[in-house]
């Protein structure tokens, strides 16, 4: 390897819930007395132009007729002020280089906001701070002190104070707190009792009350979620992107993408025009996990059959689904398909087949010793032949072959048996033997190893280096103050095979995860027409601590 050579080619992924929120920013007449709340008299006004999805905003001026807020239309977390009358959105001074904005308000003549740009001494530490912009000159400040993560910042309406969600120094955790008031207004219930509604803001003279909400079916503005979003890359010799949907994977000619849905309602299998414009449908039944395109066939993909989260003794096959890929045509929506089980019920929890590079083998997990580990079958026979790749009692799971087929990646709690909350990388030729860690937060037997949470990796399609989902940099937002993530911590990363040259590559409020690295995609990947897309807009899941019972 090249010293200094930089990652390249496309990185497809997913993130939990984004691409349905459909956000805008709304605002009503606050109401002087509970009494003189009423639906007729809220008049609710919507300051945002529906384009992508807008939150986390604050009142510009006095009247409450601007709003300064969160956008994610150019790819990454970027700030924008809406004026009334304008009919689009004005870019507000930012952080270069900064993947990251949250909570602009102006006062002052200054902009304060969250970024997320400054890299902090060690991992597992957020990126978040607080910084003002002199809207005049410019000039950017940092207000947090270093070493503390602070986020979520109000100010005060002379802007000579601020406060701030922090949780100093100490490491991220809940804290719960029951308040009792007098009185409560009901307010977006009287105009809106179906949606939920974020993160409320008054104007500066208390006239008005903002808040974000999904826009609504109909309503003007982006109403359907493309199957497909570019997302910004901090990484300029890669590209980087979203798809609605999960565990993609590319066509052996990178042209198209094979991906799951949600593992509840939206078909299990798909393939999609690597350029967003159409979608067909392979497997309608919801219950599919995880795909990996052979090689060498271009007509069969693989994935899991079953439930995602379960023991190592529940019942998930491996399944070959075979198509003929001349039926990908723009006048179908789906597929005929024949699937052939590679494993057998009984055999247990058989699940992440990654396809070897010659298409000829199978490497999976298997819970069948009562413990999960790696096993290898072949592509077409499936268990027939079958041999076991790692042995112990602790979980190894979501292989993946390395381009030249010499080592598989896996991540692995080996290191701490008992703990199924960390995951390591580990490297393991195909015959059993070879096996190392791949320490990415620290040397061998400090602290910051033994924090880490890392899933999902692959190889780079060069095989110089891995990409990986993982807990490095903490959280850069409240996790209660939008919709469900279960990982909201999870962020993409890459490292070299020997855990060096480790770069950031998301860095949101979101899990981001399931990816996969193809080669870098043409011109011909650049839709010209209006991409395709799903008519979910609007459904997603709510923060779980609101119904656990706590």
């Amino acid at each position: 390897m090249e010293p200094g050579r930089e990652p390249t080619g496309t990185i497809v992924f997913a993130s939990v819930g984004v691409t349905s929120f459909g956000f805008d920013v709304f605002s009503v007449a606050a109401p002087q007395t509970p009494e003189s709340a009423s639906a007729e008299g809220l008049a609710e006004r919507r300051h945002t132009d529906g384009v992508s999805i807008n939150f986390n905003a604050q009142f510009a001026d006095e009247g409450g007729e601007e709003v300064a807020f969160v956008s994610e239309r150019t790819g990454s977390a970027g700030l924008f002020l809406c004026r009334p009358g304008s009919d689009r959105a004005v870019p507000l001074p930012a952080v270069e280089g900064s993947l990251f904005h949250d909570r602009p308000t102006v006062r002052g003549g200054r902009l304060y906001f969250v970024s997320a740009h400054e890299k902090p001494d060690g991992w597992f530490r957020s990126w978040a701070a607080v910084y003002a912009t002199d809207l005049g000159s410019e000039e950017t400040v940092r207000v947090t002190p270093r070493g503390v993560a602070d986020m979520s910042p109000a100010v005060s309406v002379s802007g000579e104070l601020l406060a701030v969600a922090s949780y100093g120094e100490r490491p991220w955790a809940f804290d719960f707190h029951e308040l009792e008031t007098e009185q409560f207004t009901s307010v977006t219930s009287l105009l809106n009792p179906e949606l939920h509604h974020y993160n409320p803001f008054f104007s500066p003279s208390g006239a008005r009350l903002g808040y974000h909400r999904f826009r609504g079916a109909g309503a003007p503005g982006d109403s359907l979620i493309p199957y497909r979003q570019p997302v910004r890359s901090p990484v300029s010799s890669v590209r980087m992107l979203r798809v609605h949907g999960s565990f993609p994977s590319f066509s052996p000619d990178a042209k198209y993408l094979a991906l799951n849905g949600d593992f509840f309602k939206s078909p299990g299998v798909t393939i999609l025009r690597a350029d967003g414009s159409k979608r067909w449908v392979l497997a309608k039944q919801p219950n599919l996990f995880y795909t990996s395109w052979s090689p060498s066939e271009s007509g069969v993909v693989f994935t899991s059959a079953g439930p995602i989260f379960e023991t190592p003794k529940a019942t998930v096959r491996v399944a070959r689904i075979e198509f003929d890929p001349t039926e990908l045509t723009d006048d179908r929506g789906d597929v005929d398909v024949a699937v052939k089980e590679l494993t057998r019920p009984e055999a247990g929890n058989d699940a992440f087949p990654a396809v070897s590079p010659c298409g000829r083998w199978l490497v999976f997990r298997s819970g069948r010793s009562g413990h999960k580990n790696l096993y290898i079958v072949d592509a077409a026979r499936g268990e027939e032949t079958i041999r076991r790749v790692t042995d112990g009692e602790w979980i190894d799971t979501m292989p993946s072959w390395s381009p030249d087929g010499e080592l598989i990646a896996f991540s692995s709690n080996r290191h701490e048996p008992g703990n199924a909350a960390v995951f390591s990388i580990y490297l393991v030729r195909p015959d059993g033997t070879g096996l190392r860690r791949v320490h990415v937060a620290g040397p061998p037997g400090s602290a910051e190893a033994d924090r880490e949470r890392i899933n999902h990796v692959c190889f780079s399609p060069d095989g110089e280096w891995l990409l990986f989902t993982a807990n490095l940099g903490g959280v850069v937002a409240e996790p209660v103050s939008g919709p469900n993530q279960f990982q909201p911590y999870g962020d993409l990363y890459v490292c070299r095979l020997d855990g060096s040259g480790v770069r950031r590559l998301t860095c949101n409020a979101y899990e981001n995860g399931t990816p996969t690295w193809g080669p870098a995609l043409g011109v011909e990947s650049l839709s010209l027409g209006a991409p395709a897309a799903d008519d979910s807009l609007g459904e997603f899941d709510e923060p779980l601590w609101l119904t656990c019972g706590v």
